[in-house]
C-alpha cells in the first residue's frame, strides 16, 4: 500500500468508537464483516464467520478507542483461532480494557479464591499476575509437569471461574475472567 493509501485509511478510520456506541451496535457486524473479509486475505486465514453472540459482545462493549482497537481485536482473535467460526470465547476485551499504564484493574492475588487449587494451580495465577496470562507451554516448563496435567489444571480453574480461554490449539491463552474480579 502506497503511502498516500495509509494516510487516508489513518485519516478516515480515526474517529472514536466511544461516542459512537448508540450508531456502532446495530453495524457491528458489517464492520466485523469487512474486517473478516480483509484479515482472511491478508493472513490466508479460514474464518467463515463470526457467532451472533460474538457480534453482540463487540456491539456492547464499551471501547475506549477507534475503530482500530476493534481491528485490533479482531485480528488477534482470528489469527490464534485458525479456521472455523470465531466465537465470544475467543474474543480478547481484556486487552481492550487495559489501562494507558499497561496494567490491568484485576489482581489475582487480591481475588478470593477456593482453598482446594493445586499447587500448580496457584502458580499458573502467578504466571497471571507478572504477565497478564499464560500459555500451557509456559505453565508446564514453570512447574515441569506434562501437557496432560497442564491441561487438566488450566481446565480446572476455567470450570472454577477464575480464567478464561482465548483462543484455540498452540496459540490459546489463559487470562482472567471479569467474572473473578468481583
Amino acid at each position: 500500500m502506497e503511502a498516500s493509501g495509509r494516510i487516508f485509511t489513518i485519516a478516515s478510520a480515526a474517529s472514536s468508537l466511544r461516542f459512537r456506541h448508540s450508531r456502532l451496535v446495530g453495524r457491528t457486524s458489517l464492520l466485523v464483516e469487512h474486517f473478516r473479509v480483509q484479515m482472511n486475505r491478508q493472513y490466508g486465514l479460514g474464518i467463515e464467520s463470526v457467532t451472533r453472540q460474538a457480534l453482540a459482545i463487540m456491539g456492547n462493549h464499551r471501547w475506549r478507542g477507534n475503530v482500530r482497537e476493534l481491528e485490533a481485536v479482531l485480528e488477534q482473535a482470528m489469527i490464534f483461532r485458525g479456521p472455523g467460526v470465531l466465537r465470544p470465547e475467543d474474543l480478547d476485551l481484556g486487552r481492550a480494557r487495559l489501562g494507558s499504564s499497561g496494567v490491568a484493574d484485576v489482581n489475582p492475588t487480591d481475588m478470593a479464591l477456593p482453598e482446594t487449587l493445586t499447587w500448580s494451580q496457584r502458580e499458573a495465577l502467578r504466571i497471571v499476575a507478572e504477565r497478564r496470562e499464560v500459555r500451557r507451554r509456559d505453565f508446564i516448563a514453570r512447574c515441569g509437569i506434562s501437557r496432560e496435567m497442564a491441561r487438566r489444571e488450566l481446565g480446572g480453574l476455567v470450570a472454577l471461574g477464575v480464567l478464561r480461554r482465548v483462543g484455540g490449539g498452540r496459540g490459546a491463552r489463559y487470562i482472567l475472567t471479569s467474572q473473578s474480579s468481583k
